[in-house]
C-alpha cells in the first residue's frame, strides 16, 4: 500500500514592503507635526520673553517719568525734543531713535567725526534712552550739540539698552504746560524690529526672521500738579 504524504508549507510572518513603506510614512509625519509643534512653541515662548521685557521696559520709563514730572516743581526745557533730549529740572532724557532703515537717529557728532554713542563711544547704535541727574544735566538740552561725556558716568542710568529699539519718543506740552502727553513705541530690534504701515506699527513674517517680534505702544499724560514758572 502506498502512502500519500501531505507536505505543509509553513506561511513566514512578516511585511510587505507597501505595509513598511507606509509605516515609515507615518512615523515621518507624525515626527515632522512633532517637530512642527515645538517650534511654535518655542517662538511663542521666546516672543513672550521679549515682549515682558519690552513692557518692563515701558513699565520703568512710564513710572520714572511721571514721577519727575508729577511731583516736581522743576522747569522743564522742551527745546531739544527734535534732538532727542528732555530735561526736568536736573534730570535729562536722552534717547536715540531706531529709523526704518535701521540707522539710529539723533547722535552726536564728535570733533573728530565719529559719531557719538551716548555710553561709551562707536557707532551710535549703542545706547536708546539715557537718564542724567546732576548738575551738569540742563547742559544737554540748552546745547542740544554737546557730546555725552562718556568718561563721567556719574548720574547717569541707561533705561533703554542695546536690544530694545526706540521707535518713537514724542513729548507734546499743552498750552499751559500742566499737561504733557508722551506718545512711546518700544520693539525687539534687528531682524525682530517691527515695520511701519500707515503711522502705526506691524510684526511680518511670524516664521521668518521677524518671528521673535515683539513691541509696545506707550500713550500716556502727566498733569503737573506741583508746575513751578517752567
Amino acid at each position: 500500500m502506498t502512502q500519500s504524504k501531505t507536505k505543509k508549507i509553513a506561511r513566514e510572518a512578516g511585511f510587505t514592503l507597501v505595509e513598511l513603506g507606509m509605516a515609515l510614512l507615518a512615523i515621518g509625519f507624525i515626527v515632522v507635526f512633532l517637530a512642527s509643534t515645538l517650534i511654535n512653541i518655542m517662538s511663542t515662548y521666546q516672543r513672550g520673553l521679549q515682549l515682558n521685557q519690552i513692557n518692563a521696559a515701558a513699565r520703568q520709563i512710564n513710572t520714572d517719568i511721571m514721577d519727575q514730572l508729577r511731583f516736581g516743581s522743576e522747569s522743564v526745557n522742551y527745546d531739544a525734543r527734535g534732538y532727542g533730549r528732555l530735561c526736568v529740572g536736573d534730570v535729562a532724557y536722552i534717547w536715540n531713535i531706531t529709523n526704518s532703515d535701521g540707522t539710529v537717529g539723533f547722535t552726536v557728532v564728535n570733533e573728530d567725526g565719529t559719531i557719538a554713542d551716548h555710553i561709551n563711544g562707536g557707532d551710535g547704535s549703542g545706547l536708546r534712552l539715557l537718564r542724567i541727574s546732576g548738575d551738569n544735566s540742563d547742559k544737554y538740552c540748552s546745547d542740544p550739540s554737546s557730546a555725552i561725556d562718556a568718561s563721567d558716568q556719574s548720574g547717569q542710568t541707561t533705561l533703554i539698552g542695546r536690544n530694545i529699539d526706540v521707535l518713537r519718543f514724542d513729548v507734546m506740552p499743552s498750552s499751559d504746560g500742566r499737561l504733557v502727553n508722551f506718545h512711546i513705541v518700544l520693539s525687539t530690534s534687528g531682524d525682530n524690529r517691527p515695520v511701519e504701515q500707515n503711522g502705526s506699527y506691524i510684526c511680518e513674517d511670524a516664521s521668518g526672521p521677524n518671528q521673535y517680534c515683539a513691541f509696545t505702544d506707550l500713550n500716556f499724560t502727566v498733569y503737573r500738579r506741583n508746575k513751578g514758572n517752567g
